[in-house]
Order: C-alpha cells, then structure tokens, then sequence
C-alpha cells in the first residue's frame, strides 16, 4: 500500500464521474463540503488512503466553514494528528475555474490539491505514531 494518499482513477477518466455519480463543489461550498466529497471518493475505492491513515476536512470555526483545516490522523493512534493546512476553499483551485460552468473540473482541481496538503502532513503522522509507541512501550 501506498504511503500516498491518491486518486486512482486518471484525470479524464474521473471527471465524468465526478459530475454523474457525486455531488461537486461550487461557490457555495464550504469545509463539510470538500469533506463530504473526499468521504465519498474513499468510500467508492477512488480515493486510496495510506494504511490505518485519513484526511478528514475541519472548518475554520463554527462562523466560517470557507476556511478548511486539511488534517491528516492516524486511526492506529488518535494523538497522532497533523493539520496539513488552514486554507481557504477558494485558495485551492484556479479563479478561471471558480468562474466557469465546469463543476467537475472545480471539484477535481480542488480534491487534488487537498490531497497534496495531506501528502505532504502524512510523514509527520507517521512520526508521531512512532514517538507515541516508543513512549507507550517505555511506559510499560
């Protein structure tokens, strides 16, 4: 198994079911948003997630969900978390796209760039699962 988080359906190949088979994102998205559709993705086998870990999509505040905590946990251990990004929604894809029709592509650009935050949180997970056992085993 990876230690990536990716998508393992091509671009092209995902776009079309990205607009047929689950909700996109648009301008009115938010935080739960982009959650519910990373959930959805992992949920169909699109979305392959490193072994025993997951990006989960927090809002911002209870205020304003258009700021996303892109956080990557450890099920193996649950101290081991690592917020990979504090980013607004909007951040994540291209104004042109913000702009246009395409909801698909909007989502896709955004799904892929919250699974670069979370790649790039995932070592530091694994690290503290180590730090966590080492101190669990010493303990005992």
């Amino acid at each position: 198994m990876s230690e990536e988080f990716r998508l393992k359906e091509k671009s092209e190949v995902l776009r079309p079911q990205l607009a047929d088979r689950f909700a996109g994102l648009d301008q009115r998205s938010d935080a739960g948003d982009l959650h519910r559709v990373l959930e959805e993705l992992r949920g169909a086998g699109i979305l392959e997630c490193p072994e025993k870990l997951e990006v989960v999509v927090y809002p911002d505040s209870v205020e304003d969900g258009d700021i996303a905590l892109i956080t990557v946990l450890s099920t193996a251990n649950p101290n081991a978390h690592v917020v990979a990004a504090s980013e607004e929604i909007r951040e994540l894809a291209t104004s042109e796209l913000w702009e246009g029709d395409d909801s698909a592509a909007l989502t896709l650009e955004i799904v892929e760039s919250a699974i670069g935050l979370a790649n790039g949180a995932a070592p530091a997970v694994r690290h503290l699962e180590e730090l966590f056992g080492r101190q669990r085993g010493e303990a005992t």
